[in-house]
């Protein structure tokens, strides 16, 4: 005989001490319980994905006679008559009845740690995990494809509920470095000034993807203790100096290699492999972009909480 279930459908946005009353009541009756997650937009109203409310009760249920599943949203719940089931209502005691998800998340909004008293203990552990912010930091020569992977990067990670911003090597040249050149020690400024703007990026629970050459191993090392090993997530966008060349889509290994272009990186100034990336992303093979992003994608999910696996 199939498993017949007690249903109840919600955004969860999160789900809280209100709802796993509700929901207790028909675990004690004895019955199976089936948690429908309306797939709802992200919103300020609706912060987190399906796959991550899905995986937040479905660890808060583990081991229990639960089943949690996605369902499109709906508008409305309609009955007939002699429907061959019952609608049931639940209501909970004054102490719990006044929680809400809107509540909890302006308590969290206002940085008032008292909205993980109203949410079970493995929910509050998964917003904390969701909410954390990282640097994703891509480093690599010019040309390599740093930029393109980035953007890719952050449709991706933006499509999945994170609030992300691509610090680009040029642009940060453009719009906060203008006044540093090629030398080491302002290379190893650019490199300090990008970090900072980078921690404060992940200090406010966003995702900072560094886009930028930086070539040297301990001006990167420095961004990492700054920013904190935990945050720092190192990307190596691999590719040889001959296939550089080759590609020179802004014509500037030509400029450098006759002398138009002083202290480039590959050329006239060393390029410094990372020692221990997270992961190394070659475009030298068939790879695309897109190929490149997902492969980062499936590396950081363990270690950027929230990313569906």
């Amino acid at each position: 005989m199939s498993t017949k279930y007690a249903l109840f459908i919600g955004r969860w946005q999160p789900f809280h001490n209100g709802h796993r009353h509700i929901i207790q009541n028909a675990l004690n009756a004895g019955k199976s319980v089936l948690i429908a997650c309306r797939d709802t937009p992200v919103s300020d109203s609706d912060p987190y994905t399906l796959d991550q409310r899905i995986k937040m009760i479905q660890d808060h249920y583990k081991g229990q006679p639960v089943k949690v599943i996605g369902i499109p949203d709906i508008e409305s719940v309609n009955i007939g008559r002699k429907v061959g089931y019952d609608v049931n209502r639940y209501d909970a005691p004054e102490n719990i009845e006044g929680i809400s998800a809107t509540s909890i998340r302006q308590l969290m909004a206002q940085g008032d740690e008292s909205w993980k008293n109203k949410v079970p203990k493995e929910i509050a552990k998964h917003v904390e995990n969701i909410t954390d912010g990282k640097v994703i930091w891509m480093t690599g020569m010019s040309g390599a494809g740093k930029s393109t992977i980035a953007e890719i990067l952050k449709h991706k990670l933006t499509s999945m509920g994170r609030e992300v911003k691509v610090l680009d090597g040029d642009e940060v040249r453009t719009c906060l470095t203008s006044d540093l050149k090629f030398s080491k020690a302002d290379r190893d400024e650019n490199i300090k000034r990008i970090s900072y703007v980078a921690k404060c990026i992940a200090d406010c629970k966003g995702i900072a993807i560094v886009a930028a050459i930086s070539p040297y191993a301990e001006a990167r090392e420095s961004a990492r203790a700054l920013i904190g090993e935990e945050r720092f997530i190192e990307v190596y966008v691999k590719c040889s100096i001959d296939e550089l060349i080759s590609r020179d889509v802004k014509g500037l290994y030509k400029k450098a290699i006759s002398g138009e272009i002083p202290n480039f990186t590959g050329i006239s100034d060393p390029y410094e492999e990372p020692a221990r990336p997270a992961i190394v992303i070659d475009t030298e093979t068939n790879q695309t972009p897109e190929e490149s992003a997902t492969a980062i994608i499936e590396c950081v999910k363990d270690i950027i909480n929230g990313i569906p696996n």
